[in-house]
């Protein structure tokens, strides 16, 4: 496994993140009714995929850091930031 494959995929959460949170202000925006597929979908998704590739240790470490990324953050952010809690219903 990668070290700086799976420092990687933590930081790539926090972005993707970002990125769908700031679209979610704007109703009007087709992003901004599903900005969770934003994030969940290539944090876990992309996560569980690569950690199944037993070839490349970096596929592996990339997996690993989205998918340890995307659990930190929403334990720090109360699922806020990834999409386990809707803040405008």
């Amino acid at each position: 496994m990668s070290i700086g494959a799976l420092v990687a995929g933590l930081l790539l959460v926090p972005v993707l993140s970002f990125i769908g949170f700031s679209a979610a202000y704007d109703p009007y925006t087709p992003i901004g009714i599903s900005w969770p597929l934003v994030v969940v979908i290539p944090a876990l998704g992309g996560g569980l995929l690569l950690c199944l590739i037993r070839t490349s240790p970096i596929a592996r470490g990339l997996g690993l850091g989205l998918l340890i990324g995307w659990s930190v953050l929403s334990v720090i952010s109360g699922g806020l930031f990834t999409g386990l809690t809707e803040f405008w219903n």
